[in-house]
């Protein structure tokens, strides 16, 4: 029978402190608070939606090319853009509503840029709004709903996207944390 020798695991070389058995236990915690190891992310900061909203205009802006591209109709592509900008919109104006409406009763009011917008108004509104110009480009034919859909779905899948990266990337520490010494 043949005997294989197996090298030991690679082991992380940050944060790990000396190794000398002499020195004291407040000199390794130092440094291994002083290390460059990674810090974990936070599932979801205060600029998630801000960063969601960059990448939905970048994004956006690239798949509405590629719609005009694919079917060489204006229409399509702005009721697919029009999709991308409602998704947006919807979410800004969720943003705004739970901003304003959840928040402890202790903390201090509120005072952004959308104080003028009256919360009560904010829900029934927008979806008349929404319901008016579906209604009107719909008439019209303006409005192509199957590319709308589409663009609508767009925000979901950058926000899925970005959490799933946020998620995989909590889990996976940098190469340099194993192999470099």
């Amino acid at each position: 029978m043949n005997k294989y020798s197996v090298p030991a695991a690679p082991q992380p070389s940050f944060g790990r402190g000396t190794t000398d058995p002499n020195s004291s236990q407040q000199q390794r915690s130092a440094l291994q608070r002083s290390s460059s190891a990674s810090k974990p992310l936070a599932p979801l900061d205060a600029a998630f939606l801000s960063r969601t909203y960059v990448t939905t205009i970048w994004f956006g802006t690239i798949l509405t090319l590629c719609v005009y591209g694919v079917w060489q109709s204006f229409q399509i592509m702005y009721s697919f853009a029009g999709g991308i900008a409602l998704a947006a919109l919807l979410l800004k104006s969720q943003e705004i509503f739970v901003r304003r409406t959840i928040r402890p009763k202790n903390s201090e009011p509120y005072q952004g840029w959308d104080t003028r917008i009256p919360v009560l108004l904010l829900l029934p509104l927008k979806y008349i709004v929404v319901g008016a110009a579906f209604s009107l480009l719909l008439g019209h034919q303006l409005l192509n709903p199957l590319a709308c859909v589409a663009g609508f779905l767009t925000l979901q899948i950058v926000i899925f996207a970005k959490i799933a990266g946020r998620l995989m990337a909590r889990k996976l520490a940098p190469i340099q944390e194993d192999y470099v010494s």
